[in-house]
């Protein structure tokens, strides 16, 4: 069967990944490099489709969401800072189980980061401003905090699409797959990123 979009749809997910890894044993004569970007393509498209806003698949459970929450928080355009301390609130509250975490003092962040207190606060004010962190609640004796796990309200773009890691991630997959075929294929991965850089003539910053 070639290898067309209409061919391709039509195929679970494990029969794609076969195709893929007959392209890279040479089985496919002829058609590789067009499998392989017909493939990926298709793969790329159904995980997109799934992604993290298909709001028909089942809830996450918390732990989930803390998984995903510290992934988009590498994924969007933060600062160092702002990825230290909202990935602390992610490990703070949904990683033990909750939703929301009480703070009695910023000092306690100051520990957890590794911040000073005023760093810890200008980053908490940004943190609201970009909509990462909801609005704090004041308690009768601490701060309630709770990351925005609705990413796509994020007021700051992402440096990367879902579709374009997980391009990157397939390849992760071949080259460190128990198939000796795939782990042995070094060309084709000059189909996608080109010739590797010359490092010795590279430009210095």
């Amino acid at each position: 069967m070639n290898a067309t979009d209409t061919d391709l749809h039509l195929l679970s997910d494990r029969d794609l990944e076969q195709k893929l890894e007959d392209s890279f044993s040479g089985r496919l004569p002829g058609e590789q490099d067009a499998l392989r970007r017909a493939v990926f393509q298709e793969l790329a498209n159904r995980r997109v489709t799934r992604g993290l806003h298909n709001h028909q698949e089942p809830a996450l459970s918390i732990h989930e969401t803390a998984a995903l929450l510290q992934s988009e928080i590498m994924r969007y355009d933060l600062s160092k800072r702002q990825i230290v301390v909202a990935s602390a609130l992610v490990k703070a509250s949904l990683e033990l189980g909750n939703r929301t975490v009480k703070i009695p003092r910023l000092e306690v962040l100051s520990d957890l980061t590794g911040f000073t207190y005023s760093v810890v606060y200008k980053t908490i004010r940004e943190l609201i401003a970009l909509r990462v962190l909801k609005p704090p609640r004041k308690t009768d004796n601490a701060t309630e905090y709770e990351i925005n796990a609705d990413t796509e309200t994020w007021r700051c773009p992402p440096r990367q699409t879902l579709s374009k890691i997980q391009h990157g991630l397939d390849w992760v997959k071949i080259y460190n797959s128990d198939s000796p075929a795939a782990a042995s294929a070094v060309l084709p991965i000059e189909l996608d990123y080109g010739p590797p850089p010359d490092i010795n003539n590279a430009p210095s910053n």
